[in-house]
């Protein structure tokens, strides 16, 4: 638990990852969720839904140390401009960011803004809390089952690992909870966006690249959780 709070997120716990720690990575998106909604509850008693959306996306963004938008600016830059697929591999490798990956954190950027603001109109701002967890659990199904492109990146602390069943059975009883929660079809189908956004990333990413790496799994779940959240917001 230690390791993958410190692999996901910002807090000084310490510890080594390893195969074992992928079954904490559910968890730790819950908690991440559970802190970033309750910062827009808070601020919710004395604010508006726009300044509600600002310091949530500011704390994600705060908690995670942008590791993930990392992932995703590069992801930019390597996955969309017409490229070969060793000259995209190298365009990710390197710390610049050019246009592709300015406009594409620019645009996550506001479409979470605008999720978050819809949440808070439609009092559902907890429901990050299972979107968040979806994203890691996502994170966790990718590094079991992907195939790696850069050697001793981040696919050398999970080789050959798997999920154990129960991180399964804790996915049916959120999908369960989640719907109870909110009474109708909004968290399972934010639950599915998160999905979708997820694997279409992926998808593109072995298209254009052949295999995934750590940039292409953080994009990916910056990606489910956004398109969540827009999901989230809609007039239900």
């Amino acid at each position: 638990m230690r390791a993958a709070f410190g692999f996901l997120s910002v807090l000084p716990l310490g510890g080594v990852p390893r195969r074992s720690t992928l079954a904490s990575f559910a968890i730790v998106g819950a908690v991440l969720g559970a802190v970033i909604a309750a910062l827009g509850s808070g601020v919710g008693r004395f604010a508006g839904a726009a300044e509600v959306a600002v310091v949530m996306v500011l704390g994600d963004l705060a908690l995670t140390g942008m590791l993930h938008f990392d992932g995703l600016a590069d992801c930019g830059d390597g996955l969309l401009a017409h490229l070969e697929p060793e000259r995209r591999r190298e365009i990710m490798k390197s710390p610049e960011i050019g246009a592709f990956g300015v406009v594409v954190v620019v645009a996550a950027m506001l479409a979470r803004f605008v999720g978050f603001m819809e949440l808070y109109a439609a009092s559902a701002l907890w429901l990050v809390v299972p979107l968040w967890s979806f994203a890691r659990l996502a994170m966790a199904v990718a590094l079991t089952r992907g195939r790696y492109l850069t050697p001793g990146g981040i696919g050398t602390y999970f080789d050959r690992a798997t999920l154990p069943w129960w991180v399964v059975a804790a996915l049916a009883v959120v999908t369960a909870g989640v719907t109870w929660y909110f009474g109708d079809i909004r968290g399972v189908v934010s639950l599915l966006a998160v999905v979708v956004g997820f694997g279409a990333t992926v998808a593109l990413a072995y298209r254009r690249l052949g295999g995934l790496t750590g940039d292409v799994i953080g994009a990916a779940g910056v990606v489910g959780e956004t398109l969540g959240l827009l999901v989230g917001g809609l007039r239900w």
